[in-house]
């Protein structure tokens, strides 16, 4: 599951324009980067199962522009929030 979601964060981080200009190691880098794992874990928790019983939607997840979406739609770092888990499965 972490491979996944690890590169789901890495996404959902590629999409943002500031990130880039963030000082590294900054308090604003850091929430950044934790907000965006914050999303690519609902995802893993409600999508990610063992593959050889369900279906997971890895291409799905891997999609960068779902996870354009997702930070378009979830991402909220100015408050602390319960994350909605999102629905991959149109981008397979």
């Amino acid at each position: 599951m972490q491979g996944i979601v690890a590169l789901l964060g890495l996404n959902i981080l590629e999409a943002d324009p500031d990130h880039p200009h963030e000082a590294w190691g900054s308090s604003q880098h850091l929430h950044t980067a934790i907000e965006s794992l914050r999303l690519a874990f609902a995802d893993g928790l409600q999508h990610n199962a063992d593959h050889r019983h369900v279906k997971v939607p890895v291409f799905g997840m891997a999609d960068k522009q779902y996870a354009a979406r997702r930070r378009k739609n979830n991402f909220k770092p100015q408050k602390v929030c319960k994350i909605p888990a999102g629905v991959v499965w149109p981008y397979l």
